[in-house]
């Protein structure tokens, strides 16, 4: 899709998963894949401030429905869904906090 866009792509891995270039603009993906119907997925702290960052030259790659097979001494996956959200504002109210770190006090007992 990218590339019939015109887009030169190179997989990074982190920050985010996708650099792209056409000319002198500059577009980062974040990819995301599962096997569920992929209305949520999880994005790490890191992941939201650089996309926040980079609006609007940024999007968002969800790869849903994929099927696993797990058969093989591999794992294999096949099939899914694309939905790609360009450019992708990450809004405050559209995230939900799931961790916390707790640093616990070294001189309680």
């Amino acid at each position: 899709m990218l590339k019939a866009e015109g887009w030169q792509t190179e997989l990074k891995g982190k920050p985010y998963d996708i650099r792209c270039t056409r000319d002198k603009e500059v577009l980062i993906v974040e990819v995301k894949g599962t096997t569920s119907k992929g209305t949520d997925v999880v994005l790490t702290k890191n992941e939201v401030k650089i996309q926040r960052e980079s609006f609007p030259n940024n999007a968002l790659a969800v790869v849903s429905e994929i099927e696993l097979d797990r058969s093989g001494p591999k794992p294999s996956a096949s099939g899914g869904k694309i939905k790609f959200i360009h450019p992708w504002r990450i809004e405050l109210h559209d995230l939900k906090t799931l961790t916390y770190q707790y640093k616990v006090p070294a001189n309680q007992t």
